[in-house]
């Protein structure tokens, strides 16, 4: 029988964890195969499942083929990952410290491939029901991003791979509307662009402008026209 992430999601278990320092020296390994070339990692299972439910579930509940193997291809159950995002994983679970090597001096170094890992990471860590890591994905994608705003690219692939109330969402799209209201004329093509790019996100946007601004003339609000506090005007025509 094959298990997709929701089967582990719904098993409960129930027993306490050891000490990671104790952990590390308990025997039993688990093969984790990753990413479209299945490379295979090795680590131990008491330290895998005592920092993460969802492979707590896969490794250690009977009603999953993947406990008696001790081994699973992770792309075979929806969790699409590449290697350098689960060597991030790996370093957490041993308990190292992530951070970021490159530099943030300037805002035209931070690329959009510079935060692509931590959204990859947060993705994973989403897929995989591990809120700490989630967590601390965000912090460094917030660190990272501190001083640029998000792209279109960036906006679609957070919404794509993002549920409804997601943090990260909510911290791109506040981080857009907050803009609105500091910037000029000058840079109309970057909201619209950013609007443009996903459906999603233009409904969530102009919500959370009227929200902002106390909109509350229903025609301009439904011909996409928002007034800003301080006479400013930003046009989004939503009907092609």
């Amino acid at each position: 029988m094959t298990s997709t992430v929701s089967d582990f999601s719904a098993y409960q278990e129930t027993n306490s964890p050891e000490p990671l320092h104790k952990l590390k020296f308990q025997g039993q390994l688990v093969k984790i195969y990753v990413g479209p070339k299945e490379q295979k990692w090795v680590m131990h299972q008491d330290v895998i499942c005592e920092k993460s439910v969802w492979f707590q579930r896969a490794f250690t509940c009977d009603l999953f083929e993947t406990s008696r193997t001790k081994s699973i291809f992770l792309g075979k159950h929806g969790i699409d990952v590449d290697s350098k995002t689960f060597e991030y994983f790996v370093d957490w679970i041993y308990g190292s410290h992530i951070c970021c090597d490159e530099p943030h001096g300037n805002p035209v170094d931070v690329t959009l491939d510079h935060v692509k890992k931590w959204l990859a990471l947060y993705f994973f860590a989403d897929d995989i029901d591990f809120d700490e890591l989630s967590q601390e994905a965000l912090i460094l994608y917030k660190s990272c991003s501190e001083w640029t705003l998000p792209c279109p690219e960036e906006i679609e692939l957070i919404y794509e791979n993002t549920l409804e109330e997601s943090p990260l969402r909510e911290h791109v799209l506040y981080a857009l509307v907050e803009e609105s209201f500091d910037r000029g004329p000058k840079d109309f093509e970057l909201f619209r662009d950013a609007i443009a790019c996903n459906e999603e996100f233009a409904r969530e946007f102009s919500k959370a402008l009227k929200e902002h601004t106390g909109l509350t003339n229903a025609k301009d609000y439904r011909t996409g026209t928002l007034y800003l506090d301080f006479g400013e005007k930003f046009e989004k025509d939503f009907e092609e």
